[in-house]
């Protein structure tokens, strides 16, 4: 199948802007990727893994500009923070955003235990972060470790498909008027 100029040039921009592995471009047009790498290197688009493999991107933490391959551009492009190197997302984890004290884990686990009944692999999750916000709005209970990971990572990509078992928030306000004389 002849790909159309047209076709060609939207190709090119999903390739150089958009990071899209040829694979992929060519199969959306219905062609081999040899066919489109030809038309590519016709047009004089880049497509040496040595040369078209950098994009750069500014560090969240530090604000340093640093380079990555397209592959990892495209992972951290969707992601809604991105850090130069382990230590500054290992200080940002640190930063003022990001709060955690065992004790207030246990102060919050003793919370949620009030109005729901914990399970020993269940995980209590802060919505704001801050683990000394203990208020039953801020808190939701996942049934282990894995469902509160994948919900950070979903969260992330913006599109959140996993339920808590318990959430704080929405318990509250469906029974407001029975909480009324709570402290909380």
């Amino acid at each position: 199948m002849k790909i159309s100029d047209r076709d060609v040039r939207l190709a090119v921009k999903r390739y150089e802007y958009d990071c899209e592995p040829l694979a992929n471009i060519a199969a959306d047009l219905g062609v081999s990727r040899q066919a489109l790498w030809k038309r590519f290197r016709k047009l004089g688009v880049e497509t040496a893994k040595g040369l078209a493999t950098r994009r750069k991107l500014t560090c969240d933490y530090c604000g340093e500009e640093y380079e990555v391959t397209r592959s990892q551009y495209r992972i951290k492009v969707k992601n809604k923070r991105n850090f130069c190197t382990d230590t500054c997302y290992h200080l940002y984890l640190r930063s003022a955003d990001t709060v955690y004290n065992r004790h207030m884990s246990r102060v919050s686990r003793d919370k949620v235990s009030k109005f729901y009944d914990l399970a020993p692999g269940n995980v209590v999750h802060h919505r704001d972060k801050n683990q000394f916000n203990t208020d039953i709005n801020n808190l939701m209970v996942f049934k282990n470790h894995s469902d509160h990971v994948k919900y950070h990572h979903q969260l992330r990509q913006g599109e959140v498909t996993v339920k808590p078992v318990f959430n704080g928030g929405d318990f509250k306000s469906q029974f407001r008027r029975d909480f009324k004389d709570l402290p909380f």
